[in-house]
């Protein structure tokens, strides 16, 4: 099977295992997508503090633990 072919074949949401552009780590205007994305992350860390299911510095410890992998990772 060819390459056209096997991409015909996946539904538009299923691209595991493909390689994909670089994540751009910089500062930029966000995209109307990552405005989305902020606000509801806003809410949900208010009502997970306020509900004490999660804590500030337990948010903090596991954003640290994804920067240290993101650091470990090889890149191409």
């Amino acid at each position: 099977m060819t390459q056209t072919e096997m991409l015909l074949k996946r539904l538009p949401n299923d691209i595991g295992g493909l390689d994909g552009e670089l994540i751009q780590r910089t500062e930029h205007e966000l995209e109307p997508w990552e405005k989305r994305c902020h606000a509801r992350a806003d809410v949900l860390d208010n009502i997970l503090f306020a509900k004490r299911i999660l804590t500030p510095s337990e948010l903090a410890a596991e954003m640290d633990e994804v920067a240290a992998r993101w650091d470990q990772e090889p890149r191409p």
